[in-house]
């Protein structure tokens, strides 16, 4: 199982959609290279940005979504909130 403690690397506050875009290419290639889940753990995380948020979770794989081998830990309910939002927002295409 590969983890990523995104506050250990990016700190308490979550921006920017260059970091968001590069951690989702780390949950896919590894999550395609493995047949093991990815956990992104939000321990520690305080708060969100918007595009951040849009470029992990909305634009993340759609098979990858929902599938289980990608799972998110220590969310909150406003960055639960937040993720469903802009996947929600988000056609499917996309």
């Amino acid at each position: 199982m590969t983890t990523i403690k995104l506050a250990d690397e990016f700190g308490g506050v979550l921006l920017g959609r260059d970091n968001a875009r590069r951690i989702r290419t780390r949950v896919e290639n590894a999550a395609q290279a493995n047949n093991e889940p990815v956990v992104l753990d939000f321990e520690g995380i305080l708060t969100v940005s918007p595009s951040f948020a849009d470029e992990l979770f909305a634009k993340l794989n759609p098979t990858l979504r929902g599938s289980g081998r990608v799972e998110l830990r220590g969310t909150s309910p406003a960055l639960d909130a937040i993720a469903r939002f802009v996947v929600a927002g988000r056609p499917a295409s996309s």
